[in-house]
């Protein structure tokens, strides 16, 4: 029996490591990626947005569930993957950038 104990006792500085692990990596993790599903979820027509690429866009239209169609400037638009989108932002973010001159 005395064996047993010292096993556990052994076993417990990994079972700490792995709890540590847990919280302070996987937990926020698992947050976040809930967090931008429910992001992804709401988008609509006219939000404006930008890409994971670093693109600011608005959105001209949900084409399929998985699949937008971006404004990227007044005269051009892309097709993106929906979780290509990484935020919504404030409309006149977007419009100062094509306002502007290069």
């Amino acid at each position: 029996m005395d064996e047993y104990w010292t096993r556990v006792i052994q076993a417990l500085p990994a079972l700490v490591v792995l709890l540590v692990l847990y919280w302070v990596y996987l937990r926020p993790l698992r947050r976040q990626v809930l967090t931008h599903r429910k992001l992804l979820s709401k988008l609509k027509a006219g939000d404006a947005v930008i890409t994971e690429g670093g693109m600011l866009g608005k959105i001209e239209a949900l084409v399929e569930p998985d699949l937008v169609r971006i404004w990227i400037s007044p005269d051009r638009s892309v097709a993106l993957k929906r979780s290509g989108i990484a935020e919504v932002i404030d409309e006149a973010l977007v419009d100062k950038a094509w306002t502007q001159e290069p």
